[in-house]
């Protein structure tokens, strides 16, 4: 397993004033090895993998590989004061020998994450490494799990030729320990240009959750109240995964990935929808997929992951409150 640690406070350059360290989030999360987290006070931990394999295996444009390194230069130095919560970074995991072993590892890292008690926020990388993450979490907790996929694409290609960034939900309905726990896969946002009907019909046969752009658009109140209301109330049972593919926002706001849509939420619903999986106290993580730097001349998409990824962590600092009350 090679994980390649990242020191938050590398991104900044020469001296730096006191001001400065005492406003920006790089100064404040802690490089943490992955032996260290299992007894360290319990917090987030910003966990990349480097890995567009997936996309690559699908013909798709490369480039994913780069998006953890990219964002955590955004994100780091956003103002946020100290957080209320401890924010560790395990670096970023790098390809193992087969896409298969990849997310072994991967699998792996997200189970003891969890459980040593952190929330692992995950960023890709290809979107198959959806499932490695929501696997994890399935393996941790073992109880049923709903996963909620914000996305364009059902991400359910058979893997007769291999694993591709197509594959998550398809590889995740198909294990064992999906069926189970009697668990299920909520696809929000998706759209029909994207999805082959032979998808289509494969989702609705396993009795996927199917909501698609279009009729979100229809319904009263925004896209992240209705996200809001599909997670459901605090007092459930089910837990709840979140994966954010990043090409589920319109390609004006979110140009950087492997397949843009022209359509698609907004960057604002988009970071809304990452504040109300932080704060939700049964989402036990959450993913964000997709990000292609070299895809991104202007910066823009990197932009948006680094806002959304700062707003799972203000929403998770609202759980502390709530356990106060």
């Amino acid at each position: 397993m090679k994980i390649s640690p990242f020191d938050p406070k590398s991104i900044f350059q020469g001296a730096v004033s006191v001001g400065t360290r005492e406003s920006r989030l790089g100064f404040h999360a802690q490089a943490a090895r992955l032996e260290d987290l299992r007894s360290s006070e319990h917090g987030i931990v910003i966990f990349g993998i480097a890995d567009d394999t997936g996309i690559r295996n699908v013909g798709g444009r490369i480039g994913a590989k780069d998006g953890p390194r990219e964002a955590r230069q955004r994100l780091y130095k956003f103002t946020t004061g100290v957080p209320r919560v401890p924010v560790y970074d395990l670096g970023d995991l790098y390809p193992a020998s087969s896409i298969e072993s990849t997310h072994e590892q991967a699998t792996d890292i997200v189970r003891l994450l969890l459980d040593s008690g952190h929330f692992p926020l995950v960023i890709g990388g290809g979107h198959d490494l959806g499932f490695p993450h929501a696997l994890g979490a399935l393996e941790h907790s073992r109880k049923k799990t709903r996963f909620l996929n914000i996305d364009a694409h059902l991400d359910v290609r058979p893997t007769t030729n291999g694993i591709t960034s197509g594959s998550p939900w398809y590889l995740l309905s198909e294990h064992p320990l999906f069926a189970k726990t009697k668990s299920r896969i909520e696809e929000f946002g998706i759209q029909p240009h994207c999805n082959a009907h032979s998808l289509v019909d494969y989702a609705a046969k396993h009795k996927f959750g199917l909501h698609w752009l279009a009729d979100i658009r229809k319904k009263k109140g925004s896209a992240d109240s209705q996200f809001a209301k599909l997670m459901g109330g605090k007092g459930g049972k089910d837990r709840l995964l979140v994966s954010l593919d990043i090409d589920s926002v319109r390609f004006s706001e979110a140009p950087g990935c492997s397949a843009p849509q022209i359509l698609g939420f907004t960057a604002a619903e988009a970071i809304r929808m990452s504040f109300l999986s932080g704060a939700h106290p049964r989402v036990d993580s959450f993913g964000i997929f997709e990000l292609s730097p070299p895809l991104d001349p202007d910066g823009r998409t990197c932009l948006l992951v680094a806002h959304c990824i700062n707003a799972c962590l203000e929403g998770f600092a609202t759980r502390l409150k709530v356990k106060k009350k």
